[in-house]
């Protein structure tokens, strides 16, 4: 569950939720390292755990829709390392949890609230040149016995229990002390680690470890789109976290359609009695809510644009090429598939450059269709220029004081001129 180093301009171009806002979200709780997070954190929904990020204090990524914590990691040279990534979406209930001091992996972890309980979910993080040590294991998942709590992530622990192909050193530890202690670990059906050298096995590293759930979570491995090492994985849970009500969309009102038609039914009368006042009232305020319900509209939706058919061809047939890859290891598909990657980019490129031709061709030359265009593209507010006559007697007024100021130091002028003669 690797993210590479230049990740976060993709997503903060391409990572738009696509749930819609009164739809049902699935009880689906996420943990992913892919590149192209947009086609994944969006359309499996709650929360999103990322390790072995390499973020820089200065990155700043972008995930709309989503709360993101961070936890950044640098070994004694400064050299970004490891690092760890929570995603919540912002409609779920939630509270940050405090860091666990570790020794031999890392976590980082938010707090959910379901009906009735608390969920307690960990990014997690073991380097593979580290000793798991029972202490840490300790700290993490028995600290909270009144609690649910759901560890997942890169663990580099290998047995046959949770499909690894073969079991290392970790893997038994860990095992031994999920028995000892009443908690389970979980893995996926197939791999979710593909190695660059030929001559390793691809096998099952990316793990949850749960207690607490009311049944065994259910992890599927997702499509890679991109060309990471490591599976991004799909972790279903039957809880589902207390969420809250978006708001109602606000309508666009067209102020100047709704002055005409309060302007054409306004009601006016002579008042004669005190019933007619309380009766005019009524009118007026019917008339008010009809002209502000005709003058309002819906606001418009932002819709991602449709893939290009030839895109979307090339990207079916570098999931095919991938998939054959990984199970010949063979050089010359290997060759083929990176190609293709390059072919891909170039398409996307060349999409995005006739976008923004496209959209430089429906503005038309006079200013305000322009203006649009430039608003849209940047959040700027720029100062609005005054109006000629404004600016006109300002100048009036500016010079009539220079000409007061002249006047009053000539007569001090002559007053002191006056006083010297004298003398």
């Amino acid at each position: 569950m690797e993210i590479c180093e230049g990740w976060q301009a993709d997503v903060a171009s391409s990572c738009h939720p696509r749930t819609e806002a009164h739809g049902t979200f699935p009880s689906n709780l996420s943990f992913t390292g892919v590149i192209l997070l947009a086609t994944t954190i969006s359309e499996h929904n709650y929360v999103a755990l990322l390790n072995e990020t390499h973020l820089k204090p200065t990155d700043r990524p972008k995930f709309p829709g989503y709360y993101i914590y961070r936890q950044d990691d640098a070994n004694e040279d400064g050299r970004v390392i490891r690092g760890l990534v929570v995603l919540v979406k912002r409609r779920v209930l939630h509270q940050p949890l405090p860091n666990i001091q570790l020794e031999s992996l890392t976590a980082l972890g938010v707090e959910i609230s379901t009906f009735g309980h608390s969920l307690r979910l960990y990014a997690v993080y073991r380097p593979p040149a580290s000793i798991l040590k029972t202490a840490d294991l300790t700290r993490l998942l028995l600290a909270a016995p009144d609690s649910a709590i759901v560890a997942a992530g890169d663990w580099n622990c290998k047995h046959q229990a949770w499909n690894s192909c073969i079991s290392n050193t970790a893997g038994n530890r860990l095992l031994r002390h999920a028995e000892s202690n009443d908690y389970a670990v979980t893995g996926p059906d197939t791999p979710t680690h593909y190695p660059d050298n030929p001559n390793q096995t691809p096998d099952v590293i990316d793990l949850a470890v749960h207690k607490g759930l009311d049944a065994r979570p259910q992890l599927e491995v997702l499509l890679d789109e991109m060309q990471s090492d490591h599976q991004p994985v799909l972790l279903t849970i039957a809880r589902r976290p207390i969420a809250l009500q978006p708001p109602t969309p606000r309508p666009k009102v067209d102020w100047e359609q709704f002055e005409d038609s309060l302007q054409n039914s306004t009601p006016s009368r002579p008042i004669l009695e005190p019933k007619d006042v309380d009766e005019l009232t009524v009118e007026l305020t019917c008339a008010i809510q009809m002209a502000l319900a005709e003058a309002s509209h819906p606001p418009r939706q932002n819709r991602l644009p449709k893939t290009h058919p030839r895109l979307a061809n090339l990207l079916r047939e570098k999931r095919l090429l991938r998939k054959r890859w990984r199970r010949t290891r063979d050089p010359a598909i290997k060759t083929k598939l990176n190609a293709l990657c390059e072919e891909v980019k170039a398409e996307v490129r060349h999409d995005s450059t006739q976008h923004w031709e496209r959209r430089i061709a429906e503005a038309s030359g006079d200013w305000a269709s322009l203006h649009k265009l430039c608003r849209e593209l940047s959040t700027i507010r720029y100062p609005i220029c005054q109006s000629r006559a404004q600016y006109q007697l300002e100048t009036e007024l500016f010079q009539s004081s220079c000409e007061i100021s002249c006047d009053n130091a000539m007569l001090i002028g002559k007053s002191l001129y006056s006083l010297m003669a004298w003398y």
